[in-house]
């Protein structure tokens, strides 16, 4: 599909917000740019506004006339973004803002995530107040901070910045779907050191491997998606050549994983092959395996490859058995959806239980290894929780546990929900799907913080979100727009 120019002008606001935003670097905690950008453009119009001490921001804005009686509402977005970058595309994320550019019914960005995962939702937010057609009770405009790498700005919210009992999220990513659920997650982290070989007067064999071209994606949305984890196929193809071929293979460094909530998508490894195997031999054996892998991964994965260089290394390794021992554990490591549940009221079976096997580097004999869980139920979380704490304990791995987050429990009897998909069945003349989310909405927390605050969160179709071919829906934004209107004149 051909890309173009010709960025969407309606809704007015909300578009010209975005490619404002897209424009301001918003790297998790380091949201400044974009909190100033916010604070700056309330200022320009009157409106008061507060922050807390993590950087989490509210700005208050006042009812249109005919609607001061009606109860505050919450609209709450996160102000940072996943970035992730093809390895061509050379980009500074604290300090570079995005290229975007139309691409049929979608915007996307150059070689990069777009952010519309939250940038959307911000947007919109902005351009509530900004639209004098918009009609709406008192509002609490809340934007946190740090949610990409923990939910760490909700954890560390001032529940005292808003008052209302009702909330509106908007970081939802499937137009036509009414959001009363979320997971809560809790992260593992493996650390070991292992010795070190210096082979520095021997002549050795060193090769760099690269996997990569897998369409990874976020790492609750789309887990269920049986999409290749490039930590878990590398270390099959190393473990299987090591002992199909007999390689007596050392490994010198381990790197890849862009952040906690992503599926990896690609790994770069070094290492060494004392049985003198050529850079042809190699190839070859790997495109062996490769050839194996795309029977079974789906076919999205089709332009999954390997990358071979022979290069001049450090000379630095780990033994043949520590090398294996690293290969193992990743290959024990759990990965991807564990079990699924039915919500009464829902129309498909939910992701209850996943994990991700997501960051892994080792350099200079130094690893460590980022898993996330996410779950529904916290009971059954304890399950998955004790299984890396047994296979750490079990392989003499340090192993830490990690910022534990709540869930979200749906409530399909909140006044606020019937009030919604009535307002959605009016609009649209069709009706909403009520489901939950396996992803970690702040709601959870939020909700936790806020007891008695009823919530509810919608928003339209991104695709793809936490990868570099992210891309935002067109006409599901000018829907989802006027959805937002509407809740706002009548709830």
């Amino acid at each position: 599909m051909q890309k173009s120019l010709d960025l969407p002008k309606n809704p007015h606001h909300l578009w010209e917000q975005f490619f404002s935003i897209v424009k301001i670097p918003r790297v998790s905690k380091k949201e400044d740019k974009i909190r100033n950008y916010i604070i700056e453009l309330a200022k320009k119009h009157d409106l008061k506004f507060k922050v807390d001490s993590v950087g989490n921001t509210v700005i208050y804005v006042p009812a249109t006339k005919g609607f001061e009686h009606k109860d505050t509402v919450i609209i709450q977005n996160h102000l940072d973004m996943v970035c992730d970058a093809i390895p061509s595309r050379k980009i500074n994320f604290e300090e570079d803002g995005l290229t975007v550019f139309r691409e049929g019914d979608f915007i996307r960005a150059e070689g990069t995530t777009l952010g519309a995962d939250n940038g959307i939702g911000v947007a919109a937010s902005l351009a509530v107040f900004l639209d004098n057609k918009v009609k709406h009770p008192p509002l609490e405009l809340l934007f946190t901070i740090d949610e990409e790498t923990g939910l760490h700005g909700a954890l560390n919210l001032d529940p005292a910045l808003v008052t209302g009992k009702k909330l509106v999220n908007l970081d939802s990513e499937v137009w036509g779907q009414l959001i009363i659920g979320c997971a809560g997650g809790v992260g593992c982290e493996y650390e070991y050191e292992y010795k070190i070989d210096d082979l520095k007067n021997e002549k050795v064999n060193s090769f760099k491997i690269m996997l990569s071209g897998l369409t990874g994606g976020h790492s609750g949305i789309d887990i269920n998606r049986e999409r290749g984890n490039a930590h878990k196929l590398l270390a099959e193809t190393l473990f299987t050549l090591n002992k199909k071929y007999n390689l007596n293979m050392r490994l010198e460094s381990w790197k890849g994983g862009r952040a906690h909530n992503i599926i990896p998508r690609e790994v770069v490894a070094v290492v060494n092959f004392n049985a003198n195997v050529t850079h042809n031999e190699l190839v070859n054996y790997c495109n062996e395996e490769l050839a194996r892998f795309k029977t079974y991964l789906p076919t999205e994965e089709s332009a999954v490859n390997f990358e071979i260089h022979e290069v001049t290394s450090k000379k630095r390794f780990l033994s043949n058995s520590d090398t294996l021992h690293f290969l193992g554990t990743l290959s024990l490591i759990p990965h991807g959806a564990h079990s699924y549940i039915h919500i009464d009221g829902t129309t498909e079976p939910l992701v209850n239980l996943s994990s991700n096997l997501a960051q892994v580097y080792i350099e200079d004999g130094r690893m460590l290894i980022i898993n996330s869980m996410r779950f529904m139920d916290k009971n059954q979380v304890i399950f998955l929780k004790n299984q890396y704490e047994h296979l750490g304990r079990t392989l003499g791995i340090k192993t830490t546990i990690t910022d534990k987050y709540p869930s979200w429990r749906p409530d399909l009897t909140s006044p606020l929900l019937d009030n919604v998909k009535t307002i959605y069945q009016k609009v649209f003349n069709e009706r909403a799907v009520v489901t939950s989310l396996h992803a970690g909405l702040e709601c959870g927390i939020i909700g936790d913080k806020l007891p008695g605050v009823a919530m509810i969160s919608f928003g339209p179709t991104i695709l793809s979100a936490h990868s570099p071919t992210e891309r935002v829906q067109i006409s599901t934004v000018e829907t989802f727009w006027t959805l937002l209107v509407n809740v706002l004149s009548e709830i």
